[in-house]
């Protein structure tokens, strides 16, 4: 870890001084900062805390993922997006996957069987499609499991809070 720390930090350090006429904008990410070298920490003019998504950001990338993609919804993208409260962006998109996957499966029970029947019966099947319904959404709710916990989000809240003073 020493060595490659060392290595990193040269980098850092040699990115400016290489070209005067470069611009290189260097950005970094972390799920967890308090973990970082403040060696690291030190080589980047700032320090930017990326909450969870708020209503209207969980909207639309419930929007994104199923609207914009040609499903429709049996219930109101309000409830949804409200319902998603304290979920990453990528946990909402896996969210969304699993009630398009729960449609599918419902509407195209004998999906399984006509698989097994050979590329034949395969390449002339269709696949059914129906709106979503709050039921794909409960179904896929359960396998969900929010990443963030009410202590980790004030962690990270206290963190972004003493970058910016």
């Amino acid at each position: 870890e020493r060595r490659l720390l060392t290595s990193l930090l040269t980098e850092l350090d040699g990115l400016g001084g290489k070209d005067d006429d470069a611009h290189v904008i260097t950005v970094a990410a972390t799920n967890s900062p308090w973990s970082l070298d403040e060696a690291i920490i030190s080589r980047f003019e700032k320090q930017v805390l990326i909450p969870l998504p708020d209503f209207e950001t969980r909207q639309q990338i419930i929007s994104l993922q199923l609207i914009r993609q040609g499903y429709s919804l049996d219930c109101s993208l309000d409830e949804l997006a409200e319902r998603t409260a304290g979920l990453s962006g990528r946990e909402i998109e896996h969210l969304t996957r699993l009630m398009k996957e729960q449609m599918i499966a419902d509407e195209n029970q004998e999906l399984l069987k006509t698989a097994l029947a050979g590329q034949d019966a395969v390449r002339a099947a269709t696949v059914s499609i129906a709106p979503l319904t709050q039921s794909d959404f409960q179904t896929a709710v359960t396998r969900i499991k929010p990443d963030m916990h009410p202590k980790e989000i004030a962690r990270y809240a206290n963190w972004g809070s003493r970058q910016n003073s």
